[in-house]
């Protein structure tokens, strides 16, 4: 069973902001299946390690985008990215350097975060620019 899952009420209307935003929830899924299923150290740190890697890779995305539109919203959403990027940042510590393991507390902080964020700050941020004449919801900034 799924431990977050796509549904189309995370749709931003940005085909490559939603494709991205599936990836990560497919990520997150397979950290929670780690920990279901007890593996070991390594693989729960190179899966965050994963996380951690595709969230810089997706924020630059979204920031890039942004930017390019000159949304007026711009600081605030750097700003719950990078809240994010240092708080997983901490608990990758946490399981690669203290030899933890990934915890429920993480894997329900991320679901919460992720859902919380794509509903409100990412969907405003979707609307807004389909709204723009100029948007191309395929082109790469």
């Amino acid at each position: 069973m799924a431990f977050i899952f796509w549904t189309d009420a995370y749709s931003s209307k940005v085909e490559e902001v939603d494709n991205q935003h599936k990836f990560l929830i497919q990520i997150i899924d397979d950290l929670y299946l780690a920990f279901q299923k007890g593996e070991q150290k390594i693989i729960q740190s190179d899966l965050l390690f994963r996380l951690i890697n595709y969230v810089h890779y997706h924020f630059a995305y979204e920031e890039g985008l942004m930017m390019q539109y000159k949304y007026h919203e711009l600081d605030k959403h750097k700003i719950e990215h990078q809240r994010l990027t240092v708080k997983v940042l901490d608990y990758y510590k946490d399981v690669k350097i203290k030899d933890k393991d990934i915890s429920l507390e993480l894997l329900n902080f991320l679901k919460d975060w992720l859902s919380d964020h794509i509903l409100k700050t990412d969907k405003e941020m979707g609307a807004w620019l389909s709204e723009q004449p100029q948007f191309v919801t395929n082109k790469m900034p």
